[in-house]
């Protein structure tokens, strides 16, 4: 007995929370948000000089989510361009795969070979996303990456040899 009002008091419950939630976001939904149109306005420039901002001074991940924050200010108040937003996403992946290649380098001048292997892949995929892939381009780093490879291998097997050697 004593189980049955539970159920019905927990069923009773839960009928009112359905009852009440979509009234509740339909509520929601018909209201504006707490803030004005000159509000959004303002803030959507804010995040675009952010956005300027970051794409100048800091790297790929800062500069995409000051993109991502300036798009949805930017919805928010109306005035989203996605002209504007490829542009912005043009510059900050360039800018990107100039890092990329940088770093590149750099693993394959010291033979740091895993790592350049993933910043190949790196380069890959954020070039592929702005369309400005170079296959010449990755092929001769793949190619240099694999002679770099034999080369250390070749070192390594020789300073073996001389330690074998030097043992007899």
């Amino acid at each position: 007995m004593q189980k049955t009002a539970i159920l019905s008091n927990i069923i009773l419950s839960l009928m009112i929370v359905c009852l009440i939630l979509p009234a509740v976001s339909e509520i929601k939904a018909e209201t504006k948000p707490w803030q004005t149109e000159k509000q959004s306005l303002k803030i959507a420039r804010d995040s675009l000089k952010r956005l300027e901002k970051a794409i100048k001074k800091d790297e790929f991940y800062s500069a995409r989510c000051a993109l991502n924050i300036w798009r949805s200010n930017a919805q928010d108040a109306g005035i989203f361009d996605p002209v504007q937003y490829d542009d912005f996403k043009k510059q900050i992946y360039q800018k990107s795969i100039g890092s990329i290649l940088y770093w590149l380098r750099i693993c394959i001048n010291k033979g740091w070979i895993r790592e350049a292997d993933f910043w190949l892949r790196v380069y890959t995929v954020r070039s592929a996303a702005i369309d400005v892939f170079d296959q010449a381009r990755y092929d001769r780093t793949e190619a240099e990456i694999k002679a770099k490879k034999k080369q250390i291998a070749e070192e390594k097997e020789r300073r073996e040899k001389q330690k074998r050697e030097r043992k007899k």
